[in-house]
């Protein structure tokens, strides 16, 4: 039984925990603030963070990590922060140096810490760094990737064969197959721009059964690549290996990840080897304002 802990003694009966609370799971009654159902709580966190007197104790999380809020002149400013979103770049050339496990260790924090629906914390994390591993795994996801260039070069030729003009997708499609097998071959011949000679991988899954937990790895990966970026290192989201890793199970056995288990993003971090001079440019920014 999941128990919610409330120290009577020290509650002082402010109600921030009843007006905080998601599930409204806390009630102020006679006899002090009762929490009526603990087994609907999603372990957010919220109440325990609000409270002024520290009494509330919740089963499952780790107490300890409910630190002191810093201070807000403590927290980066508005433009310090934009600056570090536009220092952020997709880095495919790293130097011959390991990242070292306390900075990986770090970037997962980061991970462990996005937002997730529900509070479901759904994700686990595979870290490859073994060459020989990475090696196999460029070899396996290059095997799949001409394997799916050549059955879309040929559905597409059939289709130009019977006279159909190809849609904007096919086009991009097409367009895709003549990369990938391009990516391969370079690859094989000892140009890496597969995983582009990066030392590590770092990946994201859930377990089987968790549901679509897309939009949630997304956030997680993006707290993760800009803590990678704080600590010096480059680093890059690449697709191909997700749609490889879900694909092929040999794969998933190198990353140590459980074969019906749904990877949702891979993130190469390395050590740059190159310096840009200026920041990010981006298309306008296209609103509707309601």
């Amino acid at each position: 039984m999941r128990t919610i802990t409330i120290d009577q003694d020290r509650c002082v009966l402010c109600e921030a925990c009843v007006d905080i609370c998601v599930r409204s799971i806390y009630e102020a009654t006679d006899d002090g603030i009762i929490a009526n159902d603990p087994s609907r709580c999603i372990f957010c966190g919220h109440c325990v963070a609000i409270c002024p007197e520290d009494v509330i104790q919740l089963p499952v999380v780790n107490m300890e990590e409910f630190e002191p809020a810093p201070e807000k002149d403590m927290l980066p400013p508005a433009d310090q922060l934009m600056a570090l979103f536009r220092s952020r770049r997709s880095i495919r050339r790293y130097l011959n140096h390991p990242v070292e496990r306390e900075k990986i260790e770090m970037i997962i924090e980061a991970g462990r810490f996005a937002p997730t629906g529900g509070n479901l914390q759904p994700f686990r994390f595979s870290v490859v760094q073994n060459p020989e591993s990475l090696k196999s795994i460029k070899h396996l996801m290059g095997e799949m990737l001409v394997r799916q260039a050549g059955q879309t070069d040929k559905m597409l030729e059939e289709k130009i064969r019977q006279g159909k003009p190809l849609t904007p997708a096919e086009q991009i499609q097409q367009n895709y197959a003549g990369s990938m097998q391009a990516m391969v071959d370079s690859t094989r011949s000892g140009v890496d721009k597969m995983l582009w000679g990066a030392p590590a991988m770092i990946s994201v899954y859930t377990n089987p059964g968790v549901g679509d937990s897309g939009v949630n790895a997304g956030l997680a990966g993006m707290q993760m690549s800009l803590m990678a970026e704080a600590l010096g290192l480059g680093n890059c989201f690449i697709g191909f290996v997700v749609g490889a890793a879900n694909a092929v199970p040999e794969i998933k056995n190198i990353m140590k990840i459980p074969v019906d288990s749904t990877v949702f993003l891979s993130l190469i971090v390395g050590y740059s080897d190159l310096e840009f001079h200026k920041v990010v440019s981006r298309k306008p920014a296209r609103i509707s304002w309601a």
